[in-house]
């Protein structure tokens, strides 16, 4: 009989505990497979909600110059996607879009799409010709030029616009435009209505409006890269009729006949972002060559000179292109949240992590007791030691690759685009596991032994060990608390995702260390007690433990990271809504340049409004230090109204009562922290002030970093003129929603938010619930794991037990009571764990979710303190007892009963 056939026969022997092997390692190999793809498949969601949730101005490649590009034919009209009519005008500056995505890197250029532009002139009142004709609203219109617009609309109403044929259009030869649907509807504008626009230092011209025109697109980038075309910037004065500004777009072509009208036209070039294209893996490469080119200007055709009205080329246009996106800013945002998401997962994972290697080691040893008899009868024929360790490594091997591999091509399926090196060096780290753990183990024994009698001279070891581990982990804290705060640096921090595992160890080795004293303690109890089941299985479970220190170390770690889940999650949740009313800064805020008086009117006549307060923002304030203009921004408030919106709001600003004083030849200001004039002789215009506090950036007041803010009243005595207000804070009596809705429902673009929406919308984004679903899957990966621990020390001490249960029965004690001697071998060491870890877990939060910055979920200023809830902590170790108890009663169910003459034959034990 050959060798290979001998080793099929011993495998298919011992095929049920080698089968027990492998499906584990598939499982796992399978879940480490998917945990790097998961991983990198949530930060690219992340990184891609990061750059979409910029402005479609921000977010694309764009340039917006003052002047209008000359106007040049394209070099091949055939190249290129005008009209006829456009490309004589248009082509040239068509052929250098083309030019300049050419010249893009290839990574670069599969990010953006084909570049696109578009021009407007200023804007200008346009009046009905017919002066007998009342409007509702005031018209302002600017006039407005896209090649393509035939791609972007579709004419709801009359007809596309005609070309211009005069020179400089004057009365009777009317100038055809188009207005959305929108536009035309609120400057109560019709169709076929002739209209005068009358710009700065320019002739009037006549208007037609020849249709309107509704967007295939409405996500098409043009209508944000130019303003005003879709819907109308509508401005409500008081006793006014209503001020409409939009673009009407004229027909193309016509640029030449019109661009004497001003040369302050805007030409606006675009490259629209794809945001698909971007990865976690890639997007630092992104950002670097995005970097490069936005440093460099890209030349226009043409000599940049235009003519005027009368025909001398003086007007200078457009020459040169300069385009500028945030999408490096984003990416280098999305990658420091990142850093705390995978700081967060992997201290999430590391528990599973651990009790799974837990498993394998247990699988493993059980397989090896399985079969020691056999292994036992080969070394006593001869087979060295090192031949069987060959032998038993290479079962672990056939039980553990092929599954692997199974693992891992299932992992590559279910999430086949989000692959990365460690999706294939985790699964075939599993699958070797198995190998390695069987050749590495101790010589085999026929027959078993008690841990009791086989220690002897360990325990300086122990200590020793003991010692090792507890000093690596108080290392590993005062390591964690000196270095601070993560940085970004696209990978796991090993410090902090090994400091959870060393602190299990060292909780463990404790348990450890009291389970020995409790055992003895109440062994000397259960010998009293009526019944030997008690005192048997105590005293298994003291001087041959099925559950040792794997168990231990398992339950420990398994309820440990459980806990933490809960708290990390739960401080999580706090954060946010905490961040979200310290950013809003009040019950509701209302942001709009400036704000529609009509907004304000309907807000102080609901009777759950309590309070508002208005902040206006002005540039051009004469504010001097040591005697040198300070261009800074300054806010104008009432404080007095302010501090009555902000009461109870976390992080309100601190506002000092000499901010409201009106008297005296001094007036008192607050400033910004990026405030760096703040130690300077200040005066506003010839009176002096006096800086009477900092507020910390960025505010709820505004979105810069330097800035001074002033009262309304004193800002009035020195004879500034605050304005109206561009943004208002507002405190309800009730639900902030009523009045959000109700700022809404009116017209115009203002924006209204309450801290709900805010936290909603942080909710929604991938990296919260993103963090959350890492979290519960751990807990759930955890009581599977906690079972699977619980079953294989319980069948590692089956054939003892059954041999306990045996000699009770001889003994007469009733079978009922005889099944439960699992329950005392493991209860007192699961009760212990169980209580260590849940103690172990409580304090986990404290150490590790300081050195990780989870202001990158909640985008608050300030860290988020640890949160303690107790009800997950109750649920999830009542969740792990029932585990316990669920394997426990299994196992007493599933105790074989011997006879007692068998029992008396037998050699073992």
């Amino acid at each position: 009989m050959t060798t290979l056939r001998l080793f099929r026969i011993h495998l298919v022997h011992h095929s049920r505990s080698l089968f027990v092997l492998a499906t584990i390692v598939l499982v796992m190999s399978t879940l480490t497979a998917l945990l790097p793809r998961a991983t990198n498949h949530l930060l690219t969601d992340a990184l891609r909600d990061q750059v979409d949730s910029l402005t479609v101005n921000q977010r694309d490649l764009s340039a917006h110059e003052q002047g209008t590009p000359t106007p040049t034919a394209a070099a091949d009209p055939a190249a290129n996607d005008l009209p006829s009519a456009s490309d004589p005008v248009w082509g040239g500056l068509d052929d250098t879009m083309r030019e300049i995505r050419a010249e893009m890197p290839p990574l670069l250029r599969s990010l953006f799409g084909p570049g696109q532009f578009a021009m407007t002139l200023p804007t200008a009142p346009a009046s009905p010709a017919d002066p007998t004709v009342r409007t509702k609203a005031n018209a302002v219109l600017s006039i407005g030029f896209d090649p393509f617009l035939a791609d972007h609309v579709r004419i709801t109403k009359g007809r596309a616009p005609a070309e211009v044929t005069a020179d400089l259009p004057a009365a009777g030869h009317p100038v055809d435009i188009v207005l959305s649907d929108a536009a035309a509807k609120t400057m109560h504008w019709p169709v076929g209505q002739l209209r005068v626009t009358r710009g700065s230092g320019g002739p009037p011209i006549e208007t037609r409006l020849s249709g309107t025109y509704a967007p295939k697109d409405r996500a098409d980038p043009v209508w944000a890269q130019v303003p005003g075309t879709l819907v109308p910037s509508v401005f409500e004065p008081d006793g006014g009729k209503p001020i409409v500004t939009a673009v009407g777009w004229a027909e193309p072509g016509s640029l030449p006949q019109l661009v004497q009208l001003s040369s302050n036209a805007i030409l606006s070039a675009w490259f629209p972002l794809d945001s698909s294209a971007l990865t976690s893996g890639n997007a630092q490469a992104y950002a670097g060559q995005l970097r490069e080119f936005v440093r460099r200007s890209h030349l226009l055709p043409g000599d940049g000179y235009l003519n005027d009205a009368e025909g001398e080329p003086t007007i200078v246009g457009a020459t040169e292109l300069a385009f500028t996106s945030d999408v490096p800013r984003a990416i280098d945002e999305a990658n420091a949240a990142s850093t705390s998401a995978l700081a967060m997962i992997a201290l999430f994972a590391s528990g599973p992590l651990g009790v799974a290697a837990i498993v394998l080691m247990l699988a493993a040893g059980l397989a090896l007791r399985q079969q020691r008899r056999s292994l036992a009868l080969v070394a006593a024929r001869g087979m060295s030691a090192s031949q069987l360790r060959t032998l038993v490594g290479v079962e672990g091997l056939a039980a553990g690759v092929p599954m692997a591999l199974v693992g891992a091509v299932i992992g590559a399926v279910i999430l086949p685009h989000d692959g990365s090196a460690a999706a294939g060096w985790w699964p075939a780290l599993v699958g070797i596991t198995p190998g390695l753990l069987m050749a590495l183990s101790p010589p085999v024994s026929a027959r078993a032994e008690r841990a009791d009698l086989t220690s002897s001279g360990a325990g300086s070891q122990r200590w020793i060990l003991d010692v090792l581990v507890l000093l690596g982990a108080a290392a590993a804290i005062v390591a964690l608390h000196g270095r601070g705060l993560a940085t970004p640096d696209g990978g796991v921090d090993p410090l902090l995702a090994a400091t959870p595992l060393l602190l299990s160890l060292a909780a463990c080795l404790v348990v450890m260390r009291a389970y020995p004293w409790v055992l003895n303690r109440l062994l000397a109890r259960t010998a009293r007690w009526r019944g030997p089941t008690a005192l048997i299985g105590t005293a298994r479970a003291l001087r041959d433990p099925a559950a040792g220190l794997a168990a231990a170390l398992a339950l420990v770690t398994s309820v440990g990271i459980a806990v933490f889940s809960a708290v990390a999650t739960t401080t999580l949740q706090h954060g946010v809504v905490d961040a979200s009313r310290e950013a809003v800064g009040a019950d509701l805020v209302v942001d709009g340049r400036p704000l529609n008086p009509r907004i304000l009117t309907t807000l102080s006549e609901r009777a759950d409004v309590r309070a508002t307060a208005g902040i206006t923002e002005q540039t051009g304030v004469p504010l001097f230090a040591d005697n040198k203009p300070v261009f800074a921004r300054v806010l104008f408030v009432d404080v007095a109204a302010l501090r009555r919106v902000q009461k109870d709001v976390p992080g309100a600003v601190r506002l000092p009562p000499a901010l409201e004083e009106t008297s005296g030849d001094r007036a008192s200001i607050l400033v910004s922290k990026g405030f760096a004039k703040d130690d300077a002789d200040l005066r506003l215009g010839d009176t002096p002030v006096d800086v009477v506090g900092t507020a910390s950036v960025p505010s709820p007041l505004t979105t810069l970093s330097s800035w001074v803010l002033i009262d309304r009243s004193v800002a009035k005595r020195l004879g500034l003129d605050p304005g109206p207000p561009g943004r208002l804070l507002v405190s309800t009596a009730g639900p902030a929603s009523a009045a959000r809705d109700a700022v809404r429902a009116l017209p115009g673009d203002a924006q209204a938010e309450t801290p709900q929406d805010l936290a909603n919308r942080l909710e929604y984004s991938p990296l919260v619930p993103g963090v959350r679903h890492a979290a519960q899957i751990a807990l759930g990966t955890l009581l599977a794991l906690c079972l699977s621990v619980i079953a294989l020390t319980l069948v590692r001490g089956e054939a003892s037990r059954s041999r306990q249960a045996a000699l009770l029965d001889a003994m007469g004690e009733p079978r009922r009571r005889s099944r439960w001697l699992v329950a005392w071998e493991v209860g007192p060491l699961a009760v212990l764990a169980i209580t260590s870890g849940v103690l172990f877990g409580l304090l986990l939060p404290r150490i590790v979710l300081a050195a990780i910055d989870l202001r990158a979920f909640t985008t608050g200023t300030v860290q988020p303190p640890v949160h303690l809830d107790p009800v997950p902590t109750i649920l999830i170790a009542a969740g792990v007892l029932v585990a316990v108890a669920a394997g426990t009663f299994l196992a007493a169910a599933a105790t074989r009963r011997q006879e007692l003459s068998r029992l008396l034959r037998m050699t073992e034990d």
